[in-house]
């Protein structure tokens, strides 16, 4: 049966991984994600990455996790390739990710300032670029940032930021640079 024909009910759009099987995804946009994406999403927002992945069973292998992470970004974004920290922000504020309360925190303005632009889905050097750092800066500031955070990657970073209350809920984020001047690093 070819899509074409398959009634409304039982249309989907299907994704083929690399090694030929099918995409795990089995997100449609509407509200309710099926458990293993759930997981999934769990899993990357809690620094466990593409490893993790593999470990719990979800994927047989790294290739097989980042076609699923990719995946599960492509779905939430309507069909764009986003960064792994705005997969998961965007999983958070559409509440896809189970986030437990934590005490609120707060953390310097350069560090919440690249913490706003990797939620936004900046890379690390387009932060660098708007905020006259250098990379050496910039990748010192997001070591900063984490150790602040106390977490394990960026993805890990946007879900703790979100946890202790320093990131917005709303999907579109304002990213204001961090003026270079006022405090190298800090």
């Amino acid at each position: 049966m070819k899509l074409r024909e398959a009634p409304p009910s039982e249309r989907r759009t299907r994704v083929t991984a690399p090694d030929g099987a099918r995409s795990p995804w089995r997100f449609s946009p509407g509200p309710a994600a099926v458990a293993p994406d759930r997981q999934a999403l769990d899993l990357l927002a809690n620094g466990a990455g593409d490893e993790g992945l593999v470990a719990q069973g979800l994927c047989p292998n790294k290739q097989v996790a980042r076609f699923t992470i990719s995946a599960l970004g492509v779905a939430l974004s309507g069909g764009q390739h986003i960064s792994r920290p705005r997969l998961i922000h965007l999983a958070v504020v559409r509440e896809l990710c189970t986030v437990p309360p934590a005490v609120a925190a707060t953390i310097p303005l350069a560090q919440r300032c690249l913490l706003t632009a990797l939620a936004a889905g900046l890379a690390l050097r387009q932060f660098a670029v708007a905020s006259a750092l250098t990379m050496a800066e910039a990748q010192e500031l997001r070591v900063l940032m984490r150790a602040s955070l106390r977490a394990r990657s960026d993805e890990h970073a946007v879900f703790r930021g979100h946890q202790v209350r320093v990131l917005p809920r709303q999907e579109d984020l304002i990213v204001e640079p961090f003026p270079a001047q006022a405090g190298q690093a800090a």
